[in-house]
């Protein structure tokens, strides 16, 4: 296999996605990250370049703008120079969303460079797609010579849309683990923390991401507003579109004093988050694989996990150790599955300590790097 010159193609620089980079280039030290654009208007993250242990360009935003879904029609002609720069034995593709990532598949196979797709997309979000969309997929699909999926399920989906299951190499779409395992702990032992600890209600449960409809923010405060039981509280750490409208249900609903609003907040002050939460939970409704699975179970935390989310099945035990499988599209049952869990915490509370260690010790980012590397294997065959 030929990995002295691996091009890898994606859409931002984001921080969640730093020490998977760093791992693949430790595996493969010729690998080039090409990142579309330094960040998307809808993000605020901010990654500290000595962070960054691997070679990188960001293409030149102010002729191809921070993009957003309703802007991916724009091309930035960048992408080819930068591709014919890099001259690449092989071509990692993260997705296929952009213009970008068509023109550059379209460019690899007029010069035979083998094309590795890298991409997660579940059966919910391939159920909503028109059927040019589909087709469309199907042929990217097609194209490339290795799938290196985000999930178990991801793969299933990308066999439906025309990969051989011998052209797919699965990995599992995690985040920072290290980071947050080692950080988190430490927090746990401050004054701080003592003194902040007893100040929330419990069970606490924690969310962090978009406050956008997909992510199933308004089900899950319907399902909480059924319950029987006021003895929970509930941190949204994030913004969003849907905020407003969030903060005036909880109003309504006389919510308010046990929901609150945290704000967006980076890597580094969610630490205090994971820390004092006793629960994650994550009601997408379309999820292709959301890392702050990921970056809860490092922390300890014990995952509510939505069926609709691909990586979530390949994270949460079969036996229920860790998290549990939710659906959000079901507030009824939403809710019966938030009452188990709180009286799991009352009366047989989870290892926080141990969820963290047996996550952390299978080495998700080496493994999931590890999954990169085949897929390479496979396109050059």
């Amino acid at each position: 296999m030929n990995t002295s010159r691996v091009v890898l193609l994606t859409n931002m620089i984001a921080p969640y996605r730093i020490p998977l980079f760093n791992e693949i280039a430790r595996q493969c030290p010729g690998l080039h990250v090409i990142f579309l654009c330094s960040r998307e208007s809808s993000r605020s993250w901010v990654v500290p370049d000595c962070e960054i242990a691997f070679s990188y360009e960001v293409l030149d935003v102010s002729n191809w703008l921070m993009r957003s879904v309703r802007s991916a029609l724009r091309f930035n002609p960048m992408v080819i120079q930068a591709l014919r720069r890099s001259r690449p034995q092989a071509l990692i593709i993260g997705g296929w969303g952009y213009v970008e990532n068509w023109a550059s598949l379209f460019y690899a196979k007029m010069l035979g460079i083998p094309v590795v797709l890298w991409g997660g997309i579940t059966g919910s979000s391939s159920a909503h797609t028109g059927r040019m969309a589909h087709t469309l997929r199907s042929s990217f699909v097609k194209m490339a010579d290795a799938i290196v999926s985000y999930s178990t399920c991801a793969a299933h989906v990308f066999q439906e849309y025309g990969a051989a299951p011998d052209r797919i190499a699965v990995g599992c779409n995690v985040g920072d683990v290290e980071f947050y395992f080692t950080n988190v702990e430490l927090y746990r032992r401050t004054e701080e923390y003592r003194n902040e600890h007893g100040r929330w209600p419990r069970p606490l449960f924690l969310y962090v991401g978009q406050f956008v409809p997909r992510k199933g923010l308004r089900p899950l405060l319907d399902a909480l507003r059924r319950l029987e039981t006021s003895d929970w509280g509930l941190v949204l750490v994030g913004s969003g579109p849907e905020e407003k409208d969030l903060v005036e249900f909880c109003r309504e609903h006389k919510m308010n004093h046990r929901v609150y609003f945290a704000g967006f907040h980076p890597r580094e002050a969610l630490v205090r988050y994971y820390a004092l939460a006793d629960v994650f939970i994550l009601p997408s409704l379309q999820e292709p694989g959301a890392i702050v699975l990921s970056e809860a179970l490092a922390s300890g935390l014990f995952l509510l996990g939505s069926r609709h989310d691909g990586v979530a099945p390949d994270l949460i035990s079969h036996s229920q150790q860790n998290g549990l499988l939710i659906d959000p599209s079901n507030p009824d049952r939403l809710s019966g599955q938030i009452a188990q869990t709180i009286s799991r915490y009352v009366n047989q509370p989870w290892d926080r300590c141990r969820i963290a260690a047996e996550f952390v010790e299978n080495r998700p980012i080496a493994r999931y790097a590890s999954a990169f590397l085949e897929g390479m294997r496979i396109a050059q065959q």
